[in-house]
């Protein structure tokens, strides 16, 4: 006998469905109402996502895109009209102008606090409060392959008629195998014949393959505008404490036995070891060369880095940060760091590019290694993670430190 539906299961089904639609849009907008208002401070909201997927790039940023940062802490977000987590920009270059591009990954993108908090805004208020006629323009994003910097460089940088570039990653960036990880973003991939060429294997995915056509266009709305549907999609990827933006659970079990909990001067053998082993794989890359292909795809990315630098006629400066400093009275470690500072400047200097050892000019403003940890994180999970207000107002003397060097006498205006 064949299913059918009675007339008042149909009605009953209706009711339930009109009821679902109405609960939702109902959750939605009050979840719009807290993030319109203050209270987006307190209550929970969900996670932004200000992005989308790209077939060049992977995932870039979306303009206009807004929101709600929850992670670590909150911050509001807004993406101007060039794509850029940044105020808003003139596309050609005001008559008179230095211009200086701040690339990097979330460090450098600092989602975790206000515009106007971020060492590069910090830093440019305080330039042009003595009298530099200078913008320093935000390219970060979220990432940390470091070729997503060179792609962000020619997509979102060069239009903006750059003068200088200033390029943050951390020491293990190059070390992670992402340059040669081509599942989300281009990456340089092994041909078979000892040569690497740019691989786009991420374009097989289900996002990439349906960015052009109605349901991704529908997909990233959806994502974008719902928070509803954007916290049902997370879902799937995170945790519901984590999309609402409560904090997590500090870290129990077991205390680790680290240099400070132990007695002098067993403390200080302990950090000069594990300052020297910190080291090693640095080493291994920068002077050794080796792992071979990591190697090669880091060397490809410098001179594609260069070349694309030179093309444009613009100066580069790369800031590697993270690389472990020695604590004092170790000799060893010192010695070997400055010596693997030779070698990457070398590396660096072939190709017209200056190195910034950021870890060493950060340490400088905070008076010592033992100040740096403090730059990071929020509330109980200071200590680590990205950039807290400090952090950023350290960078952005670190920052200005370097940039007087570069800018040129004619950006500054006359007093």
């Amino acid at each position: 006998m064949p299913f059918r539906l009675s007339p008042a299961r149909v009605s009953r089904l209706g009711r339930a469905f009109i009821g679902a639609v109405m609960s939702f849009l109902a959750v939605d907008l009050g979840l719009r109402l807290i993030e319109a208002t203050p209270l987006w401070r307190i209550l929970p909201v969900i996670e932004p996502i200000l992005g989308q997927p790209d077939k060049d790039f992977g995932f870039d940023s979306t303009p206009g895109a807004r929101g709600i940062w929850t992670a670590e802490h909150r911050a509001r977000l807004q993406i101007n009209s060039l794509g850029l987590r940044d105020i808003e920009r003139e596309l050609v270059k005001p008559e008179g102008t230095f211009r200086v591009g701040l690339l990097g990954d979330s460090m450098v993108e600092a989602a975790q606090v206000s515009q106007e908090a971020t060492f590069g805004a910090l830093a440019e208020h305080r330039l042009r409060a003595d009298g530099y006629n200078v913008e320093l323009i935000n390219l970060g994003i979220a990432g940390p392959n470091p070729i997503r910097q060179l792609w962000r460089l020619e997509k979102r940088g060069y239009p903006l008629s750059l003068d200088l570039v200033v390029a943050n990653s951390s020491a293990s960036s190059f070390l992670s195998g992402l340059l040669l990880d081509d599942t989300e973003n281009p990456a340089y991939v092994h041909t078979g014949n000892g040569k690497l060429a740019v691989g786009y294997g991420f374009r097989q995915r289900f996002s990439q393959r349906h960015a052009d056509d109605l349901l991704g266009w529908l997909f990233v709305a959806l994502y974008q505008d719902s928070p509803v549907f954007r916290m049902l999609y997370l879902r799937t990827k995170q945790p519901l404490s984590m999309l609402l933006g409560l904090p997590a659970s500090p870290p129990g079990g077991k205390r680790a036995v680290t240099a400070s909990s132990m007695p002098t001067p067993d403390a200080a053998r302990m950090a000069c070891g594990q300052a020297s082993s910190a080291l090693e794989p640095l080493i291994s890359l920068w002077r050794d060369h080796r792992p071979e292909l990591l190697w090669a795809a880091t060397a490809r990315f410098l001179d594609d880095l260069a070349e694309s630098a030179r093309v444009h006629s613009v100066r580069l400066l790369y800031a590697i940060r993270d690389i472990p400093l020695s604590p004092a009275d170790c000799p060893q470690a010192t010695s070997a760091r400055a010596n693997l500072l030779l070698d990457m400047d070398d590396q660096f200097a072939r190709r017209g590019i200056r190195l910034i050892d950021w870890s060493a000019a950060i340490s400088e403003i905070v008076g010592g290694p033992t100040g740096v940890p403090q730059l990071h994180g929020f509330g109980i999970h200071k200590g680590a993670g990205h950039l807290n207000f400090d952090g950023h107002r350290a960078w952005a003397d670190a920052l200005i430190n370097v940039l007087r060097r570069d800018l040129p006498a004619r950006a500054a205006a006359a007093k």
